[in-house]
Formats: C-alpha cells, structure tokens, sequence
C-alpha cells in the first residue's frame, strides 16, 4: 500500500498530466471494492466510520480491527462499497483528512474477510449489517424529511407572494375600483336625500299644527 503523501502525489501527476480514468493507477485495483482505513481515532466507532464513508458511495461490510482482549479499536480497517467506483472517490477525496487530530489514511487494497463458522465472527458479520442498514435508514429519513420542509416552504413563499399580489395597488382591477368609487357615491347620494326628505317633512309637519292651532283660537 502507498503512503498517505505517496497516494497525493499520485493524484496530483494525474491532474497535471491530464491523465486518463482508464490509465489512472487507480485500475490496478479495478477487481477489489475494499479499501485500507489507518491511522483512525480509537475512539471511533463503526457507525462513525459508515457515517464518514457513506459520503462516497454505499458500504456494504465493514471489518473494524479490535483487540481480542479488550475489545478496543486497534486504529484501522477494512471497508466494502458497494460500487467499487466508490472506492476511488473515497481514497481521493479522505485520504490524508484529519479526524480528531489524527491524518487518516486511506488507500486501496486486496482484503478478503476471514470466513469461518466462528459464531464470533457471524455476529460481527450480522452486526455490521445492522448498523450498516441503521445509517442508510438514517439517511434516507433525513432525506425525506428535507424534502417535506423544502416543500413546505416553497408552498409559504408561494402563499405569502399571493397575498402581496392581492394587497399591491398595481394589480388592482380599475374597473372594480371604479365601481366602488360609484356605489360610494350614489350611497352618499342616496343618504343626502332621506335626510332632506325628512328635514323637509318635519318642516311642513310644524306648518301644518301651527295652522291647526291658529283656527282653533
């Protein structure tokens, strides 16, 4: 396996000589869709490196070296992708990162899982799948859930748009405006009447009792 400066300086020669995908020293492990992690926390778990791995591509085994003993991360691994694509996406783009201060190394490699009836290793095996089928189920709610609040706000903006329109003058109907304005007027008309009207028979009223009072004397 090459070095993490080793795997840059590859990459590099590649870009500067425009070389070609199917010329790439990445080809040599065209038949291998593992790839070497190193120099990891100890901390890290194996869902912490499916979350961080998963960016490139769909992982679909993944073997963490742990002490027999104790149980504790040794620092490194062993990662499948599904599409061995994947794994040039990932050794060019997390080869060389840092995680909790420490340069992670990652790098192609031929690994072949140790296969046995070792009812230890089948629950690694399953328990790997487990955690696997966790992240993507993950993924794939947060995804929905994004989609849902991005729908939901495009339909707010939508909303709030409209009713702007609604409330802009410019987009008014003038002939509406104008029929308002009309019924405004004709009311004011109309009102100014019943008051003269009424103004004008309480008027004559008075005349009238006044010529009633005057005949009785």
């Amino acid at each position: 396996m090459n070095s993490i400066r080793a795997i840059q300086e590859l990459n590099q020669q590649e870009l500067d000589n425009n070389i070609s995908a199917s010329a790439s020293w990445h080809q040599q492990y065209k038949d291998s869709s593992y790839i070497y992690i190193g120099s990891l926390p100890f901390d890290l778990t194996e869902g912490d490196i499916l979350t961080i791995f998963s960016q490139y591509g769909v992982p679909v085994d993944l073997k963490l070296v742990r002490d027999s003993k104790t149980g504790n991360s040794k620092g490194f691994g062993f990662l499948k992708y599904e599409d061995q694509r994947s794994t040039i996406l990932a050794v060019d783009n997390l080869n060389g990162i840092k995680i909790l201060d420490r340069t992670v190394k990652v790098d192609h490699c031929i690994y072949k899982p140790f296969k046995s009836d070792d009812p230890k290793e089948m629950e690694r095996i399953k328990e790997n799948e487990r955690i696997i089928k966790e992240e993507l189920d993950k993924d794939l709610e947060k995804s929905s859930d994004e989609e849902l609040q991005e729908t939901s706000n495009t339909i707010k903006t939508i909303k709030e748009n409209n009713d702007n329109d609604n409330n802009d003058d410019e987009f008014k109907d003038p002939m509406e405006e104008y029929l308002q304005n009309k019924n405004k007027q004709k009311n004011s008309s109309d009102s100014h009447n019943r008051n003269h009207h009424r103004h004008h028979h309480r008027r004559k009223h008075k005349s009238t009792t006044k010529e009633a009072s005057d005949k009785a004397i």
